[in-house]
């Protein structure tokens, strides 16, 4: 017998023993199993995920009856760990606050929740809006005019 073959009874007894045969027919089970069942795939950006009720995307600034709910009392910015919020207040000629500046750095945000919890109007929330991106720094600087409407940066391909 030459070197590195195997005569037939050789290879016969081999796959008698139960670590061969066995383990290569549940692999092709599996495999068979996984080609007959339904594809996980979805086609990405023209099928988008269903998003979970917490999810925490980009802010969301709302409005009541064409003004801001937003009062400028600067409490989401103070309590903002990475400072990502800034506020400018004004009032008008009858005392009333509202902010002339309200922006939200994006790329410096850590989505943490405390600036939507400790908002006395409910002023800001978060959307489900997941895929916000682009190659230049300044477009994560949102104003407050580009948080009323934040699905316009939902991703739509090139």
């Amino acid at each position: 017998m030459k070197k590195g073959y195997y005569s037939i009874e050789e290879i016969r007894e081999a796959l008698r023993k139960p670590g061969y045969v066995t383990p290569l027919l549940k692999g092709l089970k599996y495999t068979f199993k996984m080609f007959m069942s339904k594809d996980v795939t979805i086609q990405y950006p023209t099928e988008r995920r269903e998003i979970a009720d917490g999810w925490r995307g980009i802010h969301r600034l709302l409005k009541e009856s064409d003004k801001f709910k937003c009062v400028g009392c600067g409490l989401c910015a103070e309590v903002c760990p990475p400072k990502a919020i800034t506020i400018v207040t004004e009032e008008t000629e009858d005392g009333e606050r509202f902010p002339a500046k309200f922006q939200i750095d994006e790329l410096r945000c850590i989505f943490c929740g405390f600036c939507v919890e400790v908002c006395p109007k409910d002023a800001i929330e978060y959307s489900k809006v997941y895929d916000f991106v682009d190659f230049e720094k300044e477009k994560f600087l949102l104003q407050k005019e580009d948080l009323v409407n934040p699905e316009k940066y939902i991703f739509q391909g090139k």
